[in-house]
Parts: structure tokens; sequence; C-alpha cells
């Protein structure tokens, strides 16, 4: 079993390779906000769901991020490539959001790593 310390040397020294090399990665680790957002719109895609703006906005805690910042970022994500942006067919005004192929493929190696680090 892996003592603590060689633990968190092994997530920081990745944590800082990937800042460098990958730009999903860079989003994901910018802020608590965009962690959350991510790990939120993972969960539902994952569960073959898109998450709504509104679910995302009663789910994450407001001192976290308000409706306006969780919307630019939702919006910056989608812009990047991360996220995908899909309109309601019944009403137009209701917008999900589900992951990337790309963004689901960074997700799933980061899930990976982490199960490497502590599963031992």
């Amino acid at each position: 079993m892996l003592g603590l310390e060689t633990v968190i040397d092994l997530v920081k020294s990745d944590f800082y390779s990937k800042k460098r090399s990958d730009p999903c990665f860079d989003f994901f680790s910018s802020s608590a906000l965009t962690h959350l957002i991510s790990l939120e719109i993972a969960s539902s895609t994952y569960s073959n769901k898109c998450m709504s703006y509104e679910d995302l906005c009663k789910k994450i805690p407001s001192k976290l991020g308000c409706r306006s910042t969780i919307y630019s970022t939702l919006n910056t994500a989608v812009s990047k490539g991360y996220f995908t942006k899909q309109f309601s067919k019944k009403d137009k005004r209701i917008r999900s959001y589900c992951l990337s192929e790309n963004y689901s493929l960074m997700l799933t190696k980061w899930y990976l790593d982490q199960k490497k680090y502590f599963s031992n």
C-alpha cells in the first residue's frame, strides 16, 4: 500500500504534467466551479441524459458560483468544445449540456489515474 506522502506526490506530479499538456484538463482543474460543473454534467452524461442549466443551478451551491457565472462557464465550455448544448424539442428555452467525446475521454483518463493512486 502506498503511503500518504507518496500518493500526494504522485497526484501533484500528475496534476502539474496534465496542466501543461491537456487543455481539457486545464479547464477541468481551473476552479472548484469548473470541476463541479464537469462532474455534474459527467454524471448525467454517463446516465445517458444531459443536464439542464436549471438543474445545474439547483445542484451547485451559490457560494461556488452564481447563476450568471455558471452560465458563463457553460458557454466557455461549449465554445471550446468540451460540452455540447442541446435545446429541448418541447421548449426551446430549456438548454441541456452533455460532455463532448474528447472531454469524456479526459475524464475517463482522470478517473483511471485516481483509481490507480487510491486503490493500492
